[in-house]
C-alpha cells in the first residue's frame, strides 16, 4: 500500500471510527432521553389518578372510581387502567384484559417496568386511615418502538456512509436535531394530555408557583363562583380558603413542596366570590407542572357526600328500628292483652253488678286497665322519640328518661340473653339532642345482649349506669358479661364498616355513627373491653344549665286474688306479666280455679307435685325458662298435660319460636287476645279431653 492509501487509511479510518462513534453516542442519548420522558410522562400521569381516585378507595365508591378513569379512556397512549383496593380487590378498570396477571403493590412511589409492548407503572394510592391501595396503568410503546427502529436503521445506514465523508456526518447531525425535536414536540405533547386531563376532573385544582395561582381547571372557577379563571389567578391560595392562621402557614405550597410531604385537610371551607363559602375535602402536594416545581391544590365538595352520610344515619336508625320492631310489637301487645281482659271483666261486673264487695273488685280492674294504656302510651312516646326527625337544636335533655326510652325499646333483644341491672345517678340534664341520645343507647344496649348468647339468662348482666364526674360531665355506662373484644379490633372499633359481627348482622356502621353523634354534641364515647370478661361503653355528656321537672307516675292499687272456687276445671296461667295473670284469673275466676306462676322454673315445680290441671295457658317468650323449654319438660313430666297447654305469644320474632310453633298441635292465642278468644280455645282444650263441661258462654 502506498503511502496516499496509508495515509487515506490513517486519516479515513479515525475518521470513521470517530464519526460512528460520536453518532452511537447521539443515539443511545437520544434513546435515554425518551425513555425518561416516557416515564415521567407514566409517573405523572399514574400519580394525578391516583390522587383523584383516593377518596373513591376510602368510601368504595365503584361509580366514582370509575369516574376518574373515564377521563382517560380516549387517551391513545394508555392500554389498561385498573384500581386496587388495599385488600387487592379490583374497585374500577379500564381494558383490565390487557394488564399483567401479578400486580405488585409498590413500597416507595411509583414503580416503573418495561415490558417489550407496554411500559407498566404501578402508584401506591394513599388512604386517611394509613392503609394504600393501588394504580396499576400501561402505556403503549408503539411510537417509541417505530422511533427506536427508524434510529437504528438510520444507524446501521450511517456506518456505511460514514465513509462517504463529512456530509453523511453533517446529514447525520442535522437528523440527529430533528429526532431531538421530535422527542421535545412529544414532550410538549404529553404534557399537553397531562393539561387536558386535569381540565377534565371534577374536582377543583389550583397550582401555585412564586406564591400565586398560575393555573385553575375548569372545576375551580366554578366551585368559587368566578367568571373567569383570571380572576383567580395572580392570587394566593391561601386567599381561597377560611382556614386558622396554622393552617394557612401550613398551606403555603412552596414549603410543601421544599418538604416533599403533602398536607391533607378533610374539612375545609373554599371562599367564592359571592361571599359565600363551600365545605370541601382539600389536599395540598407538590408537584411538577410545566417543566418547573409548583404546588397543587386539589378540593373536592363535601356537599353530597354530608347528604350521602345523613342517609346512612337515617338507614341505620331505620335499621335498628326494624331489628328491635318484633321487641316493641311483644311490649305492646303484653300491656294491651291485660287491658283488654280486664275491660271485659269490669263489662261483666257491670252488667252483674248487684252492690257490695264487687264494686272494689270492679274499680281494681279499670285500675289495672288504665295502668296497661299508660305503658302503651309510654312505649309508643319512645318509639316516637327514638324516629322522628333530626332537630340539630340542642337542648336540656333528661338523660335517665331517654335510658328509660332506649330500654323499653331494646328491652326484647336482652330479656332472654341476660338481666339489666339499673344504676340510676344523681345527674343533671344533658346538653344533647333526645332522639340522637336514645339512638345511641339503644346501638349501646343492643350491642351488649348480642355479645351474650341468648338462653341463659340468669347467668349473664347486663349493667346501665349513669353517674357524675368530678370534671362535672355525666357519664352513661353499659357494660355487658359477654365475651369481650380482641385487642386487635380495638383501635377499629369505631371505623365506618368495620364489624366483629358475622356476615348478614352487621352493617359496621352503628358505632361509627354513634360516634359521631356524641363528637357532635361536644362528648365522648369510649370502650374498654377484656377477652372473656366483656366490655364497658362510656358516653360522656357535658351537662346543661336548664332542669328538667319530672313526677312519678302513679302506682295502681294492689290486686286481691280471686277466691279459689271448687269443684271447678282447674287452670294454671304460667306468665311472667303479673298483671296478665291476674287479669286471666279474675276473667274466669267464677267458672274455673285458677293458679297462677310467674316464671316457667316455679311452674314445673308446682306440676311436679300437682298435675291435676285440665288447662294451662302459658307465655312463649320468658326469662329463665321460656316457654318452649317449659314445655319439653311438661312433655317428659306427663305426655297429658302437653295436650292441654295454651300457647300466649306477643309476636313470635325468633327463628327458633316460629319453628317450634310450626312444630306443635297446640293452639296458639296472639296478644292482644280478647276474653271470647281466649274462653273459646279454653273451651275447645275441656271438650276435647272429655273430663269436664264446657265454659258457660258470655254474652
Amino acid at each position: 500500500m502506498n503511502n496516499a492509501g496509508r495515509l487515506f487509511l490513517l486519516s479515513v479510518v479515525p475518521l470513521a471510527t470517530a464519526c460512528a462513534g460520536l453518532f452511537w453516542f447521539f443515539v443511545v442519548r437520544f434513546e435515554i432521553s425518551a425513555e425518561r420522558a416516557m416515564e415521567r410522562r407514566a409517573v405523572s400521569t399514574a400519580e394525578v389518578i391516583a390522587r383523584a381516585e383516593s377518596p373513591a378507595l376510602v368510601y368504595e365508591d365503584v361509580r366514582e372510581a370509575d369516574m376518574q378513569l373515564g377521563t382517560i379512556r380516549q387517551s391513545p397512549d394508555v392500554a389498561y387502567a385498573v384500581v386496587l383496593q388495599a385488600s387487592g380487590r379490583v374497585l374500577a378498570a379500564v381494558a383490565p384484559e390487557r394488564r399483567p396477571e401479578v400486580i405488585t403493590r409498590p413500597e416507595n412511589g411509583p414503580e416503573l417496568r418495561w415490558s417489550p409492548h407496554l411500559l407498566h407503572v404501578t402508584a401506591p394510592i394513599d388512604i386517611p386511615s394509613g392503609e394504600k391501595g393501588t394504580l396499576a396503568m400501561g402505556f403503549t410503546l408503539d411510537e417509541f418502538h417505530a422511533e427506536r427502529r427508524a434510529t437504528m436503521m438510520v444507524a446501521g445506514a450511517a456506518v456505511g456512509m460514514v465513509l462517504l465523508g463529512g456530509g453523511i456526518l453533517s446529514w447525520l447531525m442535522a437528523h440527529y436535531l430533528a429526532r431531538r425535536r421530535a422527542a421535545e414536540a412529544a414532550q410538549r405533547r404529553s404534557e399537553e394530555s397531562f393539561r387536558a386531563l386535569i381540565e377534565t376532573l371534577p374536582d377543583a385544582i389550583l397550582i401555585e408557583r412564586n406564591g400565586v395561582i398560575v393555573y385553575s381547571n375548569p372545576a375551580a372557577v366554578r366551585y368559587l363562583a368566578v367568571a373567569h379563571a383570571d380572576e383567580i389567578h395572580g392570587r394566593p391560595a391561601t386567599e381561597l380558603l377560611a382556614v386558622d392562621t396554622l393552617q394557612r402557614e401550613s398551606l403555603r405550597l412552596e414549603r410543601i413542596h421544599e418538604g416533599g410531604s403533602p398536607l391533607y385537610l378533610p374539612e375545609a371551607k373554599l371562599l367564592r366570590r359571592d361571599g359565600s363559602s363551600m365545605a370541601a375535602e382539600v389536599l395540598a402536594l407538590p408537584l411538577v407542572f410545566d417543566g418547573a416545581p409548583a404546588g397543587v391544590l386539589v378540593a373536592r365538595d363535601l356537599t353530597e357526600r354530608r347528604r350521602i352520610q345523613a342517609q346512612l344515619i337515617h338507614a341505620d336508625r331505620m335499621a335498628s328500628m326494624g331489628t328491635m320492631a318484633a321487641g316493641v310489637a311483644h311490649e305492646i301487645n303484653n300491656p294491651l292483652a291485660y287491658v283488654t281482659t280486664n275491660l271485659t271483666f269490669a263489662l261483666d261486673a257491670v252488667e252483674q253488678q248487684s252492690g257490695g264487695p264487687e264494686n272494689d273488685e270492679l274499680r281494681q280492674a279499670l285500675c289495672e286497665a288504665m295502668e296497661g294504656a299508660e305503658r302503651v302510651r309510654h312505649i309508643v312516646q319512645s318509639l316516637k322519640a327514638y324516629s322522628r326527625a333530626e332537630d340539630e337544636t340542642v337542648v336540656a335533655v333528661d338523660v335517665e328518661r331517654a335510658l328509660d326510652a332506649a330500654i323499653s325499646i331494646a328491652r326484647a333483644e336482652m330479656k332472654p340473653r341476660a338481666e339489666l341491672l339499673r344504676n340510676r345517678g344523681d345527674v343533671p340534664p344533658a346538653a344533647a339532642q333526645e332522639s340522637r341520645l336514645v339512638q345511641v343507647f339503644v346501638n349501646l344496649l343492643t350491642n351488649a345482649a348480642q355479645a351474650i348468647p341468648a338462653g341463659d339468662p340468669a347467668k349473664n348482666l347486663i349493667e346501665v349506669s349513669t353517674t357524675r364526674l368530678a370534671d362535672g360531665r355525666i357519664c352513661v355506662s353499659v357494660a355487658d358479661s359477654g365475651g369481650g373484644i380482641s385487642p386487635d379490633h380495638l383501635p377499629r372499633l369505631f371505623d365506618p364498616f368495620f364489624t366483629t359481627k358475622p356476615v348478614g348482622e352487621g352493617t359496621g356502621l352503628g358505632l361509627s355513627i354513634c360516634q359521631g353523634i356524641i363528637h357532635g354534641l361536644g362528648g365522648e364515647i369510649r370502650v374498654q373491653s377484656r377477652v372473656g370478661e366483656g366490655s364497658r361503653f362510656e358516653v360522656l355528656l357535658r351537662t346543661s344549665e336548664a332542669a328538667l321537672a319530672a313526677g312519678p307516675s302513679p302506682s295502681p292499687a294492689p290486686v286481691t286474688p280471686a277466691a279459689q272456687v271448687q269443684a271447678r276445671p282447674r287452670l294454671l296461667v304460667v306468665d311472667d306479666e303479673v298483671r296478665i295473670a291476674q287479669s286471666i284469673g279474675r276473667l274466669f275466676s267464677r267458672e274455673l280455679r285458677v293458679v297462677s306462676e310467674l316464671d316457667g322454673r316455679r311452674a314445673l315445680n308446682r306440676l311436679k307435685d300437682d298435675r291435676d290441671f285440665d288447662v294451662i295457658v302459658c307465655d312463649l317468650m320468658m326469662p329463665e325458662m321460656s316457654g318452649i323449654e317449659l314445655f319439653d319438660e311438661i312433655r317428659r313430666l306427663s305426655p297429658r298435660l302437653a295436650r292441654r297447654v295454651i300457647f300466649l305469644t306477643g309476636g313470635a320474632f325468633t327463628a327458633e319460636a316460629s319453628a317450634f310453633l310450626d312444630s306443635v298441635r297446640n293452639p296458639v292465642v296472639e296478644k292482644p287476645f280478647d276474653a271470647a278468644q281466649l274462653r273459646s280455645v279454653i273451651d275447645d282444650v275441656l271438650r276435647r279431653t272429655g273430663e269436664h263441661a264446657a265454659l258457660s258462654p258470655k254474652s
